[in-house]
């Protein structure tokens, strides 16, 4: 297994945070910034209907707890920017 790491600056519009992958196996986000962020699959994504993600956390997907790891994210801020890590496995 391979790992392939990034960041990635949201704004407030929703920005593609990964793109379809057919290889990868697991993919963690990581919200160190200093502001909450919203994500989601939809590229309609706004503050009031992405997922929350608060400051300090992470979020894990695999396809072994049967999440659709291959399917795009978006994210995006309420206001100003914020940079978010990526780290997938393939």
């Amino acid at each position: 297994m391979g790992t392939r790491t990034y960041q990635v600056t949201l704004a407030t519009t929703a920005t593609l945070i990964w793109w379809y992958s057919a290889d990868r196996e697991t993919i963690v986000l990581r919200n160190d910034s200093g502001s909450t962020i919203y994500h989601s699959p939809d590229g309609g994504l706004t503050s009031g209907n992405g997922s929350i993600m608060p400051t300090a956390t992470s979020r894990t997907w695999g396809q072994e707890e049967g999440d659709d790891v291959n399917m795009p994210r978006y994210g995006l801020v309420a206001s100003g920017t914020a940079v978010v890590s990526v780290e997938e496995h393939v």
